[in-house]
């Protein structure tokens, strides 16, 4: 797999050039005038990010697409497919407590919490400090236990302009996408009929204990590839954990091409991503420039931020919520 190192400078040091005449550097010191206003504009016009307000301009699109998405939603949804202990109604994307492709627990409020729109100017912020380009590819691992903080990682990545490449498990913890006929990948796929998202997921995998359905029931299991079959998306199945890790590698790469992916964004808590829950919890919710110290190699995000990619964490939605002024009662 390529991954970009960010720590290489290929720009080189200072050469000296030719000594000019007097005339000669007049000249020569418009046409570096000009050539630096050129320049200056270029990027402007091809970084929207690099112009005058670009940045807040990004964080506003991507929580006004969010807020179109919980619109979409909440106009497709039955009223009864909302948790009736939901205290966030309009939150439609939330999922019930039990279903046959229910993995494992959830907390409603956690899910409540994670229906901000203000996470995906967050995001949008992130990708900023992290030094990420418009342009730039970003390797993303989504998961159908947080669907609102899906939708946040696609709008904010996009307005930034950004190039995700998705790999989506589709299992979901109590209160996510875990309603059978409304997966993530249903919802993924009504969002680009509506328009609010342009990035498809390349590849799916079920999810569950060692990211291979392990775990879920046989009537589970066929609920999820009928929502695969439905959408034609490729689904990924591994014969093992590392198996499952050395996978999305290489589908990052392969999908990144010769320069690479520049960061990585997890959603939720999936073992083939995040790694074992000791190297998970070394972690801190967020963007993480840097590894944690004394990390192994159990998951696609250590190994990564290993490599030296600045590393985006969306789980412990508690402590997130609170480091970030965001309203939480989890």
């Amino acid at each position: 797999m390529r991954i970009a190192n960010r720590n290489d400078d290929s720009r080189g040091g200072s050469r000296r050039g030719p000594v000019f005449g007097s005339r000669a550097r007049r000249g020569a010191w418009v046409a570096v005038c000009l050539l630096t206003l050129t320049s200056a504009a270029t990027i402007a016009w091809l970084d929207p990010i690099l112009a005058k307000d670009g940045l807040s301009h990004a964080k506003q699109d991507a929580e006004t697409r969010m807020q179109r998405a919980m619109a979409l939603f909440q106009r497709t949804s039955r009223p009864a497919s909302v948790p009736p202990q939901t205290t966030t109604p309009d939150c439609a994307v939330l999922g019930r407590l039990s279903s046959p492709i229910t993995s494992k627990v959830g907390i409603l409020s956690s899910k409540e919490a994670t229906c901000n729109p203000r996470f995906a100017s967050l995001l949008v912020e992130w990708f900023h400090e992290a030094g990420l380009r418009p342009g730039d590819s970003i390797g993303v691992a989504l998961s159908g236990s947080f669907p609102a903080l899906n939708i946040a990682t696609l709008v904010a990545a996009e307005s930034y302009g950004l190039r995700p490449i998705v790999i989506s498990s589709l299992s979901s913890s109590m209160f996510g996408a875990n309603r059978p006929g409304m997966t993530w990948i249903d919802m993924e796929s009504a969002l680009l009929s509506a328009g609010v998202i342009e990035t498809r997921s390349i590849a799916v995998t079920l999810g569950g204990k060692d990211d291979n359905g392990c775990g879920l029931p046989e009537d589970g299991l066929a609920l999820l590839r009928d929502a695969v079959d439905r959408h034609g998306v490729p689904l990924v199945e591994t014969r093992s954990l590392n198996h499952a890790i050395e996978t999305r590698l290489q589908l990052y790469g392969r999908w990144a091409g010769a320069k690479g992916i520049q960061a990585y964004v997890n959603v939720g808590g999936g073992r083939a991503s995040v790694g074992v829950s000791s190297t998970k919890q070394k972690f801190e919710p967020g963007l993480n420039t840097k590894p944690p110290a004394d990390i192994d190699k159990s998951g696609v995000m250590p190994i990564l931020s290993k490599a030296g990619l600045p590393v985006i964490h969306l789980s412990n939605i508690r402590k997130l919520c609170s480091r970030n002024d965001l309203h939480c009662q989890a």
